[in-house]
């Protein structure tokens, strides 16, 4: 005789969830872990944004170098280019147009606005003003070495640096004393708007960047530079009212205030 057996199986199934301890848990460890990586990820940020920066001071630098090329050696100054000299008009500049960031970029950087905002700028050196353009304001432009007595009128030529691959040309600037957003800074300058020295650190942002500052020099390179190494004189001469240093080689002009 056979029967048929049949048997009930039960599957019991249990839904469960997250205590609320266990919650807490996983919040805290993602609070941790978020603690962790943010200042991880500023730096990384403020990193590239230096990175940045000192690419665009070596396309300063290369465009230093063009316009040297092309105007038999000399450099520009920070204003007044209508020529080498104060009453030359050769190079056919004119008032506004003939600041050093406008002709670099008129003339080398493929009238590229955005090269003269440092990434990193929180915005507060504003724009330098031009019939053309308006650029923006991060960077200004050293002319302690111009020649002679009348400064800023004179052409300094790459030649007459005694060592162009430590003569500071473009730097990172910042508003200044009185926030006028002047193109240069110099060691003689009369102004606090424009005077720089080992101390006289208003016109500079020297804490735009981790690290150090980003520089551009007379022979075209670009490189990151702590402060007190551009201020270490590598030659003292004769004649000069200092040392020679990477802000200022040439002491045939103005004596320095610093």
């Amino acid at each position: 005789m056979t029967g048929n057996h049949h048997f009930a199986s039960t599957t019991s199934s249990t839904q469960t969830g997250f205590t609320l301890i266990e919650l807490l848990v996983v919040i805290s460890i993602i609070a941790l872990l978020v603690g962790i990586l943010l200042p991880a990820l500023g730096a990384a940020r403020k990193s590239a944004m230096s990175l940045q920066c000192l690419t665009q001071e070596r396309q300063f630098g290369m465009g230093l170098s063009m316009f040297a090329d092309d105007h038999k050696g000399f450099l520009p100054k920070a204003w007044f280019n209508s020529g080498p000299t104060r009453f030359d008009t050769s190079w056919g500049f004119k008032d506004p147009d003939w600041g050093w960031d406008f002709i670099l970029w008129d003339g080398y950087l493929g009238r590229n606005t955005q090269v003269f905002r440092d990434p990193a700028d929180d915005g507060e050196t504003t724009t330098r003003h031009n019939t053309q353009v308006d650029l923006p304001a991060s960077y200004r432009y050293n002319i302690s070495d111009l020649p002679g007595p009348i400064g800023p009128y004179e052409a300094l030529r790459v030649d007459d640096l005694p060592s162009p691959s430590e003569s500071i040309r473009i730097l990172d600037g910042a508003a200044g004393k009185f926030k006028l957003q002047w193109h240069h800074v110099a060691t003689w300058e009369s102004s606090l708007s424009g005077l720089v020295g080992p101390t006289l650190v208003d016109n500079v942002a020297l804490d735009r960047h981790p690290g150090n500052p980003n520089y551009t020099f007379a022979d075209g390179h670009a490189a990151s530079t702590s402060w007190i190494d551009t201020w270490k004189g590598f030659e003292t001469l004769a004649e000069a009212s200092g040392q020679q240093t990477m802000w200022r080689q040439n002491f045939d002009g103005r004596p320095d205030r610093y």
